[in-house]
Parts: structure tokens; C-alpha cells; sequence
């Protein structure tokens, strides 16, 4: 299965004589089972994609194909798109509907008529690949921390059994333990349950170390798509359009002009420190 977007354009306002694209003319494949990053500076259409491929929104002109079927068919239903395709918003508030966690997480599969028992399999399961214990399950979602919220939406789209799961800068807002814990989950989720990512971000580091592939947005259109290695090599590009590298690359370069690395190519502070400490044990 995969998603498909073919030559979409959104614009804000279709009566204005002066059209303002917020995504123009995209053509992609997001294949299944990737963890894919979309970056760019603000404004450049990475928000509107995320919400066009969910069908939350719809495309003034093109087509989106989710495992082969138009999304703007009639007769295709955008309840059953997003049952696969769930988006987890920047702030989580704005999806938290239950009086208690459980009834939160529980919402979704409700609403899909599912059985009492089988919405609270799912619930229970759902909670329990996001880390919480059961202690946990009758407070209010809006009396927890920031990041306990955007678990509590994950668990949400989770129940619904998506095949794609779609997060517009899930570590916003939160510390630096708690952005660890929600990419480490969302890269276990890829891994051990088979569900695409695909994940909004203004934070290289972060990209650089989840992301299989890499969508680079700028003034409402795709500049690149390809590998975290090949993108963060294009160095004058990306700063060309505002976008910094992580900072392991320029250390990385800069050691490279020094004589103490032999390749450059180093995008996360892991291959950083094992490169550093391979190269000065060369030298003892």
C-alpha cells in the first residue's frame, strides 16, 4: 500500500484573481512501512500536506491515491481514510475529548461502531504500547503533563489501527527526555508494528536520526526527497531556502579540514562520537 499525490495544488482563497499556493503542483509516492520527515521553514506547505493527505482538507486541484483508490471519488469514504491514515496534531489538546484517558482513547473506535469489548481491547492495547500504566487511565487528559497529551492522542489514532500515522512536530513544546520518549516510540511503532510514519519536524537533529527519508519543503513545494544522507550533503540548498544542517554536519567538516576525520558524512551525534573516537584512537 501507499499513498500517492499526484500534481496537487492547495491555494487559500480559489476566488481571488491572485492565487496564493500554499502546496503547489506535488507529485510523490509515500511507500508503506518508511519513516518519512517533512521540513522546511515556516510556511513552506509542510502543515497543509500532512492535513491534505489525512483528507482534512482538499486539494483545489489533483489527486491523492491511498492504496489505489481516489480520495475525492464520491463515492470514497474519508471515514475509512482515516481509520488508516491518522494525524496527531502539533497540540493536543485540540483532539482530547474524553472525561478520563480510557474514555479518550476510546472515542475513535466508538465512533467506527465497534463493539464494547473490541473498543476496549484496543484501548487497553493502544495505552499500553505508549507507556502508561493503568494507575493512569481514570485522569482527566487535560490535567497532564504536555507530553502524557500527546500520548494520550497517539493512543487515540493508535485504537483505530491505522496503517500510516501522521505527526505535524510531535516534540514541540516538549524537554529534552520527553522528545527522546515520544521518537523513540514513534520509531518502535515503524519497527515492531509495521505503521508508517510520517512526521512534520523543524528540528535537523531529530530528522537525521528517525527519519528512513527526508521531504524538504519550500514555498509550497518539494525541493528534495531522498535519504537523510543525501539531503543534509546538499548543504548550500538547504541553507539557501533557511534550513540549517545539524550541527554534527559542519563539526564533521570541520574536522575533516583539520586532518583528524577522513569522511564527513556524519549526520547524528552517534556517528559523530564513534567516528571521533575511532579517529583519535588511530592516532594513539
Amino acid at each position: 500500500m501507499s499513498i500517492i499525490i499526484d500534481k496537487v495544488s492547495y491555494t487559500y482563497d480559489i476566488r481571488s484573481k491572485e492565487k496564493k499556493y500554499a502546496v503547489k503542483d506535488i507529485k510523490l509516492v509515500l511507500p508503506e512501512g518508511e519513516f518519512i520527515g517533512i521540513i522546511g521553514q515556516t510556511g513552506s506547505g509542510k502543515s497543509t500536506l500532512v492535513q491534505l493527505l489525512n483528507g482534512l482538507i482538499k486539494a483545489t486541484s489533483g489527486a491523492i491515491y491511498y492504496n489505489g483508490e481516489d480520495i475525492y471519488d464520491p463515492n470514497y469514504s474519508l471515514k475509512e481514510l482515516r481509520k488508516k491514515v491518522g494525524l496527531v496534531f502539533q497540540y493536543p489538546d485540540y483532539q482530547l475529548f474524553g472525561a478520563t484517558v480510557f474514555e479518550d482513547v476510546c472515542y475513535g473506535p466508538k465512533n467506527i461502531g465497534l463493539s464494547k469489548l473490541e473498543i476496549q481491547k484496543r484501548a487497553f492495547d493502544a495505552l499500553k504500547k505508549v507507556g502508561f500504566d493503568s494507575d493512569i487511565y481514570d485522569a482527566s487528559p487535560f490535567e497532564l503533563s504536555g507530553g502524557q497529551k500527546k500520548r494520550v492522542a497517539i493512543a487515540g489514532i493508535l485504537a483505530m489501527e491505522p496503517e500510516y500515522l501522521i505527526l505535524d512536530e510531535p516534540s514541540a513544546g516538549l524537554d529534552p527526555k520527553g522528545r527522546e520518549q515520544i521518537l523513540a516510540l514513534m520509531k518502535q511503532l515503524q519497527q515492531n508494528e509495521n505503521i508508517s510514519i510520517i512526521m512534520v519536524s523543524h528540528s535537523m537533529e531529530e530528522v537525521a536520526q528517525y527519519a528512513d527519508r527526508l521531504i524538504v519543503m519550500d514555498q509550497g513545494q518539494v525541493q528534495m526527497f531522498d535519504t537523510p544522507n543525501q539531503v543534509f550533503s546538499r548543504v548550500e540548498e538547504l541553507e539557501a531556502m533557511g534550513l540549517a544542517v545539524p550541527e554534527t554536519v559542519y563539526l564533521a567538516k570541520e574536522l575533516k579540514k583539520k586532518g583528524i576525520l577522513e569522511d564527513d558524512n556524519i549526520f547524528t551525534t552517534k556517528q559523530a562520537v564513534e567516528s571521533i573516537y575511532e579517529a583519535l584512537a588511530k592516532q594513539m
